[in-house]
């Protein structure tokens, strides 16, 4: 189960990951649009695993396949609808939201093997 810390690394891991993979694969350099993807991976990370947590304590494993099955492309979807809306970069916003989510996502399973 998490705890607060466990959430704290996992969002701080998610932002590092997000981050790189906007500046060193889509080449984005515009600060404000590094803020958004900060700001946006702290808006989604809590929620999903929040609602990770939630339905681990009703669904056990089966969460884990409803979150990566559900979850995570809802998570992809709306990143793409706030990336769309505010970056500025001249990038395949959808790209960049699946790309930067499906790194996170094989840093976690890493994460998650090694611990």
């Amino acid at each position: 189960m998490y705890n607060a810390i466990q959430m704290l690394i996992a969002w701080l891991a998610t932002v590092v990951i997000e981050e790189a993979v906007a500046i060193f694969i889509f080449k984005i350099r515009d600060p404000k649009d590094l803020l958004l993807v900060f700001l946006v991976n702290t808006l989604t990370n809590p929620v999903i695993n929040v609602i990770y947590i939630i339905l681990y304590g009703y669904l056990q494993q089966t969460a884990t396949v409803i979150m990566y099955l559900i979850g995570e492309p809802l998570v992809i979807f709306v990143e793409y609808l706030l990336y769309r809306s505010y970056l500025e970069s001249e990038v395949d916003c959808l790209k960049l939201s699946a790309v930067a989510n499906c790194c996170s996502i094989i840093g976690g399973i890493i994460w998650n093997i090694l611990k």
